[in-house]
């Protein structure tokens, strides 16, 4: 029993360590391509004649939702919301660029709820991601290229030492789609931009022809080059593309290049608009309550920034929402805030209001208050008119 557990319990450390973000946790680079065991993912990339063969298990509506029910089972989505507006707020002179978007769909929700957005990579990064796939693939690969993708493997390989390498842990993440172009996978699956961690960059290095550029990668990795890694990847916000741009040698094959990149996680905001009501009759009732609504507003404060050595970054959903034009669709999801307890979102519409947004910002209560409105009596109008809401934020 004791050999049968020896064998597999480091490497369940260090990949539970990894995962969890605990410092210190991941300790040295691979020095084989045997120690890594097998790719998660078999990557095929496809010709014209094969397409038609291609088994497509997982479709891509199928991704985008499991994608934005990653951390809101209940949510509701949208995969087809349409843009109606994407105007901005601030004057072009101000510092920050503030977007209010208008959208439409089906959706139901309530004031103090939470939309998730599944942002798309720009066209950019996700040709230089096809030159990535060309640098370590054997067939030659354009944007349209379809690529056949299948989860799995069989762990069964052994490492430099003779022992049997432990099956890899990997973080969970919504099933990829079994078949699509790779402009797709890039633009819509992929955290391009994203840092990595120490353990990915440690196993850069066993695909590096150099030996100088290996040797960095294992230092920057290793327990001794925190502070080097800090300063290289977490500061400068250098992504795995930006990384793997950097280390030219740097060869991976689609499998092993699909694995490396995390997955491309929706972004949440608060709804800035209460839920259009239908009819009067339903507009009645607790602040919170759930209503039918075809359009949905988000104000959104786009992320731009410059790194200490003054490389000038934008956040990823960021750039995406900026070039969204009204006609286009995005995929929603909407769940429930927590804003609101049953006892206090029933007391709320006769009371005067008093609402702090210091880390929110004016979103969400913009829509709460919208919603309290919509709910009030005459008589608790004219109540309102004598004892104001106050909002800070």
């Amino acid at each position: 029993v004791l050999g049968g557990v020896v064998a597999p319990l480091p490497g369940f450390l260090r990949n539970l360590g990894a995962f969890l973000g605990v410092d210190g946790a991941y300790d040295s680079a691979p020095t084989d391509v045997a120690d890594l065991g097998d790719p998660r993912y078999e990557v095929r990339l496809l010709q014209i004649e094969d397409e038609e063969d291609a088994e497509e298990t997982t479709t891509l509506e199928d991704y985008c939702a499991e994608a934005l029910k990653w951390d809101a089972p209940d949510a509701e989505c949208s995969l087809k919301t349409i843009c109606d507006a994407n105007d901005r707020l601030t004057s072009t002179g101000w510092r920050q660029d503030v977007r209010n978007l208008v959208l439409r769909a089906s959706f139901h929700y309530a004031s103090g709820d939470v939309a998730a957005v599944l942002p798309r990579n720009e066209p950019d990064l996700v040709h230089r991601f096809v030159r990535l796939v060309n640098r370590g693939g054997t067939t030659a690969a354009s944007a349209t290229t379809r690529v056949a993708i299948r989860e799995g493997g069989h762990h069964n390989s052994t490492t430099t030492t003779g022992l049997p390498s432990a099956r890899r842990l990997y973080p969970p993440r919504p099933r990829l789609p079994g078949s699509v172009t790779l402009a797709t996978l890039a633009e819509r699956c992929l955290d391009l931009t994203g840092p990595p961690s120490r353990e990915t960059v440690g196993r850069l290095a066993v695909f590096a022809s150099e030996p100088e550029e290996a040797r960095k990668l294992r230092d920057l990795a290793s327990p001794e080059g925190a502070a080097l890694f800090d300063e290289y990847v977490i500061q400068e916000r250098r992504g795995l593309l930006e990384i793997l741009e950097d280390f030219a040698s740097v060869s991976l094959e689609p499998d092993r290049l699909l694995e490396a990149f995390d997955w491309l996680r929706p972004r949440s905001f608060s709804i800035a608009s209460a839920p259009e009501s239908p009819s009067s009759s339903s507009s009645e009732g607790p602040i919170d309550k759930t209503l039918a609504s075809r359009k949905m507003e988000l104000c959104v404060a786009l992320v731009e920034y410059e790194t200490p050595l003054g490389r000038k970054k934008r956040g990823v959903c960021s750039s995406y929402l900026r070039g969204v034009e009204p006609g286009d669709t995005l995929a929603v999801a909407t769940y429930r805030g927590s804003f609101f307890s049953k006892k206090s979102s029933n007391e709320v519409p006769g009371r005067r209001l008093v609402l702090v947004g210091p880390g929110t910002g004016v979103a969400p209560m913009r829509a709460i208050l919208q919603r309290c409105l919509a709910t009030t009596t005459t008589t608790t109008r004219r109540m309102q008119q004598k004892k104001k809401h106050l909002l800070f934020f």
